[in-house]
């Protein structure tokens, strides 16, 4: 599996909410920046003092902090990560949308559960389609999907896994091909000032 868990929100991010109308809580914006702060030194315990105080808080900022809540949990080793990520995949913010759709992905994968990753990987590469982790993540998951479509296997509720969507086939040659013409194009590009005329 490509790339890692998404780290807690930028401090970019948490600037912005301090500046959005009706966030007149000094004390919110300073814990949270010391969550953070906490989370990028190691200090998960310290990390999570500082998020749970907020956790029951709705709108935009409680999906940062549930999306942070998920970052800590995780590092810690703690079920409770994937509750607090599906409750951040609903953020109005891209980046925080993003960040828990890859997230869950990664969760789906690791767990065996290779058509929701698939599912998830694909939310997060429409967010941010430039993403290499993300495309091969995406391409990992349908290579397992293709893999346990072969032999029909049997779901706990007695019917057969779907297959993946076929649009998968087409959007990973899409992006396979698009990703080839950008490769070919730096090949064949003359290093600048190599021009002579003859």
């Amino acid at each position: 599996m490509k790339g890692s868990i998404r780290a807690g929100i930028p401090l970019l991010l948490f600037l912005v909410l301090f500046l959005l109308p009706g966030c007149t809580q000094a004390s919110f914006h300073l814990k949270m920046l010391q969550g953070a702060y906490a989370y990028s030194r190691g200090h998960y315990q310290d990390a999570l003092v500082a998020y749970l105080p907020f956790a029951d808080m709705e709108g935009e900022e409680g999906s940062v902090i549930a999306y942070n809540l998920g970052t800590v949990y995780h590092a810690l080793g703690d079920e409770t990560a994937f509750a607090k990520w599906k409750q951040a995949e609903s953020a109005k913010d891209p980046e925080t949308r993003f960040s828990a759709f890859y997230n869950l992905g990664l969760y789906y994968y690791d767990h065996g559960e290779y058509q929701n990753a698939y599912l998830y990987f694909l939310q997060a590469l429409r967010l941010e389609p430039d993403d290499r982790d993300v495309r091969v993540n995406l391409e990992l998951a349908y290579l397992k999907l293709s893999a346990f479509s072969a032999a029909p296997q049997v779901s706990e509720q007695g019917g057969t896994r779907d297959a993946p969507p076929e649009r998968g086939i087409y959007l990973l040659d899409y992006l396979r091909k698009k990703e080839q013409a950008r490769w070919k194009a730096r090949e064949f590009a003359p290093p600048e000032g190599t021009w002579q005329d003859w």
